[in-house]
């Protein structure tokens, strides 16, 4: 790699600050050295935005937190089905983040899954995971049905 944008890159720093400051709006034009002959491309920026970095600026998250799991949830409604690209569950309890700290519970849970049922009970709200969660106690069995890549399985635990 010879240069950026027509900046010469010496190091890796360099590049990896061309790559940083290049406007997302540009093409990218890269000169290289390949053995002696000098070559040149340019290339289309594409910028990539993460689903699960849109799912965490969903408003009141603090809100629902579902402590019993270690996890933030929001119903699964049309906006958020559009930025999960899923057309498999049509209600249901997205994850949008697991919470962190001393005691948390793992439930193998994942940011993006969509929890469908628990106990065979199927879900359509937060309020109503919420409500099903109260009536357990510490050591009860629980199971989720979840959707995960489009692939429903289910999780199994203790409450603790």
């Amino acid at each position: 790699m010879v240069a950026i944008d027509d900046r010469p890159i010496l190091a890796f720093p360099e590049f990896v600050a061309a790559l940083y400051l290049h406007p997302a709006d540009q093409v990218l034009k890269i000169d290289v050295l390949r053995g002696t002959t000098p070559m040149s491309f340019k290339i289309p920026v594409t910028v990539y935005h993460d689903t699960m970095d849109e799912l965490a600026d969903i408003p009141d998250l603090q809100k629902n937190l579902i402590w019993q799991l270690s996890v933030f949830v929001t119903d699964l409604d049309e906006r958020i089905k559009a930025l999960l690209h899923t057309n498999g569950s049509d209600s249901g309890i997205v994850v949008v983040a697991q919470s962190g700290g001393p005691n948390t519970v793992d439930t193998g849970l994942q940011a993006g899954d969509i929890i469908c049922a628990i106990a065979h009970t199927p879900l359509q709200s937060v309020a109503q995971l919420r409500a099903t969660l109260g009536t357990l106690k510490s050591g009860d069995p629980v199971a989720l049905q979840i959707e995960r890549a489009g692939k429903l399985q289910y999780l199994a635990f203790e409450m603790e």
